[in-house]
């Protein structure tokens, strides 16, 4: 197997691209940490349809990418670096690799953020999740609470302190 100057180009094309949109998702997601923190609930939603636009731009590169190796090796399941070991000139070789090198990095970079944003947006739900539990809880005369194991215990809110107040209409 031996690649075209064509086939080494597409390659090229398609790591240099995903390195871009891997750098632009960076952004993205830099840019919803702070909203998120500002608690700006417009910003955070904009931000995340731009993070999924930028999501399915990667997906479709890869598909890409894959279809090409596919293409050009008969092997739907061969890496990108050992189609490039086996069938690249030494200058195209050391020029591949190294953007693939730095894709896996970028890629490596790029999931580290977003399990932090998904631990930051989790733990927001969380707080806004007991926030609204607990004003249930209040407007409530009867609390319902489950345990692990199915069995349910019943508390009692004071009811007519409650009834003409704020919290009561709440």
């Amino acid at each position: 197997m031996k690649l075209t100057t064509a086939d080494v180009k597409t390659l090229e094309k398609f790591l240099v691209d995903e390195i871009s949109l891997c750098d632009e998702y960076l952004k993205i997601i830099q840019q919803e940490q702070a909203a998120v923190v500002k608690l700006d609930a417009e910003k955070v939603s904009l931000l995340g349809e731009k993070r999924g636009a930028v999501v399915e731009k990667l997906t479709r590169i890869r598909e890409d990418r894959a279809l090409l190796v596919e293409r050009i090796t008969g092997d739907e399941f061969m890496r990108v670096t050992d189609m490039v070991n086996q069938g690249c000139a030494p200058s195209d070789r050391k020029r591949l690799l190294a953007l693939t090198h730095k894709v896996k990095a970028h890629l490596a970079v790029v999931d580290k953020h977003t399990k932090e944003l998904n631990q930051i947006l989790n733990f927001s739900l969380g707080l806004v999740n007991g926030e609204i539990s607990l004003l249930w809880s209040a407007t409530q005369p009867v609390s319902r609470t489950y345990n692990a194991h199915g069995g349910m215990t019943e508390g009692v809110q004071p009811g007519p302190v409650r009834a003409g107040s704020s919290l009561g209409k709440a």
